[in-house]
């Protein structure tokens, strides 16, 4: 799946793929708000959630700058974007 066809998709289709495709990474949390960083094919994407209200939003992205708020991921984490 291509980051176009995952941001077409309505929020809980993504959800779904993100939780049947992807490689879980992170969890990080800011202001209440959780967020769980995954890989996927060519791609990241994000679940915010909070533990009371549930999925607030998922998005998909490419930007290497969106992995600021992960620190210590690794290196290798980096070369799954070309």
């Amino acid at each position: 799946m291509t980051l176009y066809q995952f941001n077409s998709l309505d929020q809980n289709d993504k959800a779904n793929t993100v939780w049947e495709s992807g490689k879980f990474i992170k969890t990080v949390v800011h202001c209440g708000v959780y967020k769980a960083l995954y890989a996927m094919d060519d791609f990241f994407a994000e679940i915010h959630f909070s533990p009371e209200d549930g999925i607030k939003d998922v998005q998909g992205f490419k930007s290497k700058t969106r992995l600021l708020p992960y620190k210590n991921i690794g290196l290798s984490l980096l070369t799954v974007l070309n």
